[in-house]
């Protein structure tokens, strides 16, 4: 039975984006943390497991990660079929325009290079050795079963981000990797540090921004005070808004890097008088500036279209407030913010039901920047559509200064989806009210604005 409600048409048979004009990116994530390993040759790490969980938890709370947009693999989780499989999927799910983040925190080791690449980059002809990632189920005795830079190089080259953050909380040198009997110490002690040819050497891909937290011939160490890897936990602050020098309440991975440079080889003078640590990065970005994270505190933007100071959101339908739209009408809404904030659409049909238009299914992320927006694109896969019996329907507009949850669960694996919209309640009113007294109790900033429509025959 139709209703007086909003329809969702697909235009195709597989629905491959739902996107505002602007909010076209999405944001993507593999976090790999490994502690535990299966082989008696390689050590215990203390702090890997959660130091790739704090990066997942920023990345939600401060990053507009949705959770359905991060894979995290720890432990026995992270065999290399699942950080290959992990991998894979970024490059099925990511477009050009996307964020994509890949953090390991784990043993690094060297191995031998068998095709000769890495001879082939060193002018000195001393780097004979690939890079390797140790996962879960690497026999140190078979390099082949870990994960090599090569085949590393080749798997992210097909995801299709050019804004791609590789980030390894790893050492690399042997000696950290494996236990005293399999320990060995390969590298040249003749070559300087700054000349060996470590990871970044061997990640050349366009279009993305490598982040590792020591120099070739360095340890990557981790720290029981403070209970992560050094590197994760200059990382970690630097996210959570330390490395916003320049007040604009967004952390780019410029300033990230810029931070971790600063601080992590400085907690080695301050604890133990000595530098021991030094990360390196490989810049490919091409002058881009991808905002990983943004802080909840930011002075507000005093220039645009609308009033500074107080959080203000607008939202209009494509036809103005109070349109009449007839059955097949295809509808769209203009919502405009002042600040950058988080936004949520509610539908409200005059059958009573209350279905959640942003965010959905196929995009989590519900981050605008301050700016006009039209919902859906004109580019996107996903129309609106008017159907049903006559009617009054509404839409609410919802903005937030922090990311927080308004929605409450679909009312049932069969009906509580439309299309991949989750529908909360056939109770619009009583929604209302409970949307209005959760609202009130926020600690964060919000607003909130509506548009109503008549559907007739």
């Amino acid at each position: 039975m139709k209703r007086g409600r909003i329809i969702f048409i697909l235009i195709t048979l597989i629905i491959l984006s739902f996107a505002s004009e602007a909010l076209s990116a999405e944001r993507w994530a593999l976090l790999v943390g490994i502690g535990n390993y299966q082989s008696d040759y390689v050590n215990e790490l203390k702090f890997t497991s959660k130091d790739a969980q704090g990066i997942r938890d920023i990345l939600i709370q401060k990053g507009s990660f949705g959770e359905d947009h991060i894979r995290l693999l720890t432990d026995d989780q992270a065999t290399k079929q699942n950080i290959v499989a992990g991998l894979n999927w970024l490059a099925d799910k990511s477009k050009p325009d996307d964020l994509v983040i890949i953090f390991h925190a784990g043993h690094g080791y060297y191995c031998e290079d068998k095709d000769g690449d890495e001879k082939s980059r060193d002018p000195s002809g001393k780097d004979i050795y690939d890079e390797m990632l140790v996962t879960y189920d690497t026999d140190v005795l078979k390099p082949e079963t870990g994960l090599i830079d090569d085949e590393f190089s080749n798997l992210i080259k097909r995801i299709k981000s050019q804004n791609l953050i590789i980030l390894f909380d790893t050492c690399h040198s042997g000696g950290a990797a494996l236990s005293a009997t399999m320990a060995r110490a390969d590298r040249d002690p003749d070559l300087p540090p700054e000349e060996e040819m470590g990871t970044e050497a061997d990640l050349d891909r366009q279009g993305s921004f490598l982040l590792t937290a020591s120099r070739p011939s360095e340890y990557s160490w981790a720290s029981t005070k403070l209970a992560h890897g050094v590197f994760t936990y200059h990382l970690l602050k630097a996210l959570n808004g330390e490395a916003d020098e320049n007040g604009d309440g967004e952390i780019a991975i410029q300033e990230a890097r810029d931070y971790i440079n600063a601080n992590v080889p400085q907690y080695y003078v301050n604890e133990k008088g000595m530098t021991s640590q030094h990360p390196t990065n490989k810049d490919l970005l091409g002058g881009r500036h991808p905002v990983i994270t943004w802080t909840t505190e930011k002075p507000p933007d005093d220039s645009g279209p609308l009033p500074t100071g107080k959080l203000k959101i607008d939202v209009v339908s494509n036809k103005g407030d109070r349109a009449t739209y007839r059955q097949g009408d295809e509808l769209w809404f203009i919502v405009e913010v002042n600040r950058d904030c988080f936004v949520t659409l509610f539908d409200l049909s005059s059958s009573g039901e209350v279905t959640v238009i942003l965010p959905n299914r196929y995009l989590s992320n519900n981050f605008l920047h301050k700016g006009k927006y039209r919902i859906p694109g004109s580019k996107s896969n996903v129309e609106f559509e008017i159907s049903g019996v006559p009617g009054e329907e509404e839409v609410i507009a919802v903005a937030t200064s922090e990311n927080v949850r308004l929605t409450e669960n679909p009312l049932s694996t069969y009906e509580g989806y439309d299309q991949g919209f989750s529908i909360v309640s056939r109770d619009r009113q009583g929604y209302i009210n409970k949307l209005n007294n959760k609202l009130k109790s926020l600690s964060c900033e919000w607003n909130k604005d509506s548009t109503s429509f008549h559907i007739s025959k």
